[in-house]
């Protein structure tokens, strides 16, 4: 309970912390494929939703590796995505509002994944297969979801793959891991995206939407 209201404590602050920081730099979240394909979330996507995520992300690209805690909250033409250092204090902050990304972090900081990608890479990952298929069918990727694991396929090849654990798809399909439903469990799940690897594992989910 103790580690829980710390949390809590922490996404309050750094979330309104990042109302002032996120103007230091705009960009549109990119990432281009192994093919060469170059993917822009220009328009927020629909994520069915409206939720708080308290994560724990592992960002790798070759030798660099990073593991840091997090929160990202859900909502209609809004995400925010606040990393924290090891002592609670915010380490990078981002916001997708209407297509555009504003990011901010301590100075030195140089993340494995770009804020531009990371931001992309768990719409790739979390957001519901509705919202993505249309999306990525503008540029010729075909959405593949086998309960448990998601394939993106351009011309016969394989460009990112995401796995989730048995966690997450016992009460339905994986494509739903920002569901309200308070029965889904906390589950981890990784995409392959080269040169980047990210693992995500959430660890509390909450509503952002007051129950009537």
């Amino acid at each position: 309970m103790k580690i829980s209201l710390i949390l809590w404590v922490c996404r309050v602050v750094a979330v309104l912390a990042m109302v002032t920081l996120a103007g230091c730099s705009t960009a549109i979240p990119t990432y281009t494929t192994v093919d060469g394909t170059r993917l822009r979330l220009e328009d927020p996507l629909d994520a069915g939703a409206a939720v708080a995520l308290d994560l724990s992300l592992e960002m790798l690209c070759g030798e660099k590796r990073w593991i840091v805690e997090a929160t990202m909250e859900v909502e209609p033409r809004r995400v925010a995505l606040v990393g924290f250092t090891p002592v609670g204090t915010t380490l990078f902050s981002l916001t997708l509002i209407d297509g555009e990304l504003g990011f901010s972090t301590l100075p030195g900081v140089d993340l494995p994944i770009p804020p531009r990608t990371l931001i992309l890479l768990l719409h790739l990952a979390c957001w519901p297969d509705r919202s993505l298929a249309p999306w990525l069918g503008t540029y010729a990727i075909d959405l593949e979801d086998n309960n448990g694991s998601r394939t993106l396929v351009r011309d016969g090849k394989t460009v990112v793959t995401v796995t989730w654990d048995a966690a997450l798809t016992e009460s339905g399909s994986r494509s739903e891991v920002l569901a309200e439903t308070a029965d889904h469990a906390p589950g981890s799940g990784r995409i392959s995206a080269p040169p980047y690897e990210l693992g995500v594992t959430i660890r509390r989910r909450e509503s952002l939407v007051a129950p009537p």
